[in-house]
């Protein structure tokens, strides 16, 4: 009988473990007394939102717990957050037409006025909206559908940068910067002071990118819509330098959809998809792919809200191994990608690791023995061990590649290493 039970329990728990909901809410909106959030960023592991009320809320842990503060900007109201340069940055609407920028290090404690040198409004009356996105070591970039302005975080000012007449997604890949222009990709690798169109072979002749996509890396993904309607989704391996169609458009649950949001990390894509018109009974759709080689398949919306709108996921980011959305609430997820995977590459405070490129070894110049490991990019750990001046790390029998130095014991990011 005992036995008998004891199956009995096992059959239910495996049941409730297989209808387990792939999205969490985080209680995000609750802890803001809001009945929805507008805007959410994160800086680090700390999470910022607003609610509809305009109530400012932050996590420092990854969104278990929530701390509401009465949070003001010094002018106008909060329009969105953004990251960037290790500060939160909000997007204050001050009237029909102007908006101005702001960033907090204090968790919005305080906040400092940064618009000099950021495009005006069609009347001219004041600041023009603008999106913020970090482009590493320091630098960001602040743009809009038709300008763009750069800056490094050491600046006073931002600085005029021409990307194309019409600038539809920015992304920091490689340590270069790529956007999506009229009918072509361009790239720049000196901060945005210039910028050079791709030869993109494979992509469809005259075509016309929306949304632009990059792992940090080493791949790149595009969304194009084809001639037919909707959108498909292009990969490339080799900075853009050609173009491979994906399986994508196989995978959308209607005909002629369209990509919204688009998230890459390690081998991932999520691809946000607008719902079918008129749809309000089903989650906003996405599909994502995992695969060394892209393959997409439809995304899991349970733990999504239904029947509340038609828009598609407005956005993901990750923390971690833990996926991020907002729709109504935030939401979490834990698709499977490894929580060291695409950490932002930073010098380390401190260290030094030298040669790289390497061909045999590399070494971790600090004052004291340094614990690291060494891992692939899809997250697979190669090697650990505790390193000093004169232990260094061999990678003889590596294959050249892009690997990833990870300090398990210390609160700084993981080193991206060339293996030549």
């Amino acid at each position: 009988m005992k036995k008998q039970l004891c199956l009995l329990f096992i059959i239910i728990l495996s049941g409730h473990l297989t209808r387990a909901q792939y999205w969490s809410a985080t209680g995000a909106s609750t802890s803001a007394g809001a009945v929805y959030l507008i805007t959410a960023t994160h800086v680090g592991d700390h999470i910022y939102v607003v609610g509809n009320n305009q109530t400012f809320a932050y996590s420092t842990n990854k969104g278990s717990t929530w701390t509401s503060t009465s949070v003001t900007l010094p002018k106008g109201i909060f329009a969105a957050l953004y990251s960037a340069a290790g500060r939160l940055y909000a997007s204050a609407k001050v009237n029909n037409y102007d908006y101005e920028l702001y960033y907090s290090t204090d968790n919005g404690t305080s906040w400092t006025l940064d618009t000099v040198g950021l495009p005006l409004n069609i009347v001219k009356s004041g600041k023009a909206p603008v999106k913020v996105k970090d482009m590493g070591n320091d630098y960001m970039i602040a743009y809009n559908s038709t300008t763009a302005r750069v800056k490094h975080k050491s600046a006073s000012s931002w600085s005029v940068t021409t990307i194309d007449n019409v600038v539809t997604e920015v992304v920091n890949h490689d340590g270069n910067w790529y956007a999506v222009g009229v009918q072509k990709i361009v790239k720049s690798n000196d901060h945005g002071a210039s910028w050079n169109a791709l030869t993109t072979s494979g992509l469809p002749a005259n075509f016309q990118g929306s949304f632009l996509a990059s792992n940090g890396s080493d791949r790149l993904w595009v969304s194009v819509p084809p001639a037919n309607g909707g959108e498909d989704i292009y990969f490339s391996d080799d900075d853009g330098a050609s173009w491979s169609l994906t399986n994508s458009a196989g995978n959308f649950a209607y005909s002629n959809p369209w990509v919204g949001a688009m998230y890459a990390v390690g081998n991932y894509l999520f691809a946000a998809v607008s719902p079918k018109f008129a749809n309000f009974q089903d989650p906003p759709p996405f599909i994502i792919s995992s695969a060394v080689q892209p393959s997409f398949s439809v995304g899991d919306t349970s733990g999504l809200p239904r029947g509340g709108t038609t828009t598609a996921l407005p956005f993901f980011f990750h923390i971690g191994d833990k996926l991020y959305t907002m729709m109504g609430d935030l939401h979490t997820s834990t698709p499977g990608f490894p929580a060291n995977v695409g950490i932002t590459e930073r010098e380390l405070t401190g260290y030094q690791v030298y040669p790289n490129p390497a061909s045999d070894y590399i070494r971790i110049n600090s004052p004291e023995p340094v614990s690291w490991e060494l891992h692939t990019l899809q997250g697979q750990r190669l090697g650990q061990g505790k390193s000093t001046m004169d232990s260094p790390i061999s990678l003889q029998n590596l294959s050249p590649g892009v690997y990833f130095l990870s300090f398990p014991n210390e609160d700084r990011p993981a080193v991206r290493i060339l293996k030549d």
